[in-house]
């Protein structure tokens, strides 16, 4: 998920990611190309200075859904509970967009990581 997240409060905080009953577990990643495929590697909860925000988006950070239990569709309004490291939790929600609600594929194993076949 891409979203911004501003702190109005008069002291730093740092999110360290999200809940949503829609997926197994939301992770705070970066994405790097990795050959033809994109790959996710988490990342450190990030610091939002006060009255400062911080805008997920790519080629930045995002808020990945893992193992989702229903496909998303544009329109879409999700409820997520943001995590704080610092300052507990804030109840959200994001509008799901055309050009991001897609369910990737996992890039094929290396080929001395796949299976046998028989």
């Amino acid at each position: 998920m891409f979203v911004t997240v501003r702190n109005n409060g008069p002291v730093p905080v740092r999110l360290r990611g999200a809940e949503t009953n829609i997926g197994v577990d939301v992770r705070l990643v970066s994405f790097k190309t990795r050959g033809p495929f994109y790959g996710a590697s988490l990342v450190d909860p990030i610091p939002v200075a006060a009255h400062e925000q911080f805008a997920f988006e790519p080629g930045v950070a995002a808020l990945e859904i893992w193992n989702l239990r229903e496909d998303l569709r544009e329109g879409t309004v999700l409820p997520i509970v943001l995590v704080f490291s610092d300052a507990g939790t804030l109840p959200a929600k994001v509008e799901i967009d055309g050009r991001t609600a897609v369910r990737y594929s996992d890039p094929p194993l290396p080929p001395a990581q796949r299976p046998a076949s028989h």
